[in-house]
């Protein structure tokens, strides 16, 4: 481990602490990714290959049609601001261990379910 320049304070992380339910969702859209949604929603790419899909719809010269990136977060997809920067929230899954739960029935989204706009 490099020196810090600060006491550190190491603590196990067990099972227990980390959180018990994540959401799974996938974001579509066409143009420049909004990268700042990552940070705003507390959210990661599911995947390596999710992670490069990001890459190539931050670049100019990479970006090609349309994207479906699959996110996971421990919050909520917030879907009003997703869709502010032209992407859409079209699946979303509440997960727990070996359970998920389609987030889209409480919601009452009539363009869940994989059904976007943007067509193609």
């Amino acid at each position: 481990m490099p020196h810090l320049p600060y006491p550190v304070r190491i603590r196990p992380v067990w099972a227990a602490d980390r959180p018990r339910y994540w959401y799974e969702y996938f974001v579509a859209g066409r143009g420049q990714f909004p990268i700042d949604m990552l940070r705003h929603d507390l959210c990661w790419p599911a995947t390596s290959e999710d992670a490069a899909k990001i890459v190539d719809a931050c670049v100019p010269e990479l970006r090609v049609g349309r994207y479906t990136v699959k996110i996971n977060s421990y919050r909520e997809p917030r879907i009003g601001r997703w869709e502010s920067f032209g992407w859409l929230v079209v699946d979303a899954v509440l997960a727990e261990a070996d359970r998920t739960v389609d987030i889209y029935d409480a919601l009452g989204d009539e363009n869940a379910k994989g059904e976007t706009p943007l067509g193609d």
